[in-house]
């Protein structure tokens, strides 16, 4: 069962590049198109380390493993510079008036 959960993070990531490659062709504001940017990177750097790490575990390749946890640590930093940026008072971010 808990090989199911771990699929989950994978068809949640497939949903945010289709959503987020949606938002970011239609996007106007440059400050929201860099975090779309980042939202599909980030997406792809999951389904790259989770099926990366289950892939190496599978096999018992420790190295894959290690691999993987490394793109997980990117993977945990961009994400947590798009919450930052998505976080932001948009005075900080909007240029133009209101």
């Amino acid at each position: 069962m808990l090989h199911l959960i771990q699929g989950i993070p994978i068809i949640l990531a497939f949903c945010a590049i289709v959503v987020c490659g949606y938002r970011l062709r239609f996007e106007k504001r440059n400050d929201f198109r860099l975090v779309m940017v980042l939202c599909l990177v980030d997406a792809g750097l999951l389904l790259l380390a989770q099926t990366s790490w289950w892939q190496s575990h599978w096999r018992g390749d420790h190295l894959g493993e290690a691999w993987a946890n490394e793109i997980w640590t990117v993977y945990n930093g961009l994400t947590m510079i798009t919450f930052v940026l998505v976080g932001l008072p948009r005075r900080w971010t909007n240029k133009s008036k209101p």
